[in-house]
């Protein structure tokens, strides 16, 4: 027959947690992402519309911004 394991109950994860942080980080990227998306097309408009290179430059520090924040709140640019 099969062997039969068994977990230490001071290790077991409660059901599901693992499957909520997963779907709060999705949603968090899909954020992030529409965000992203939302200051390039803000750009590109700032670029393709002459007296609007204003919208350009407002769309290239939001989009900084936006990149370094979610980086530093990741931990990919976090305090050393």
């Amino acid at each position: 027959m099969g062997a039969v394991t068994t977990q230490d109950p001071g290790t077991a994860h409660p059901p599901g947690e693992f499957y909520e942080q997963e779907v709060a980080m999705s949603s968090a990227v899909k954020v992030l992402l529409a965000l992203v998306a939302i200051w390039v097309a803000l750009g590109i408009v700032g670029l393709l519309i002459k007296g609007l290179f204003w919208l350009f430059v407002i769309a290239l520090v939001a989009f900084g911004f936006t990149l370094a924040r979610s980086a530093t709140r990741r931990g990919i640019l976090g305090r050393r």
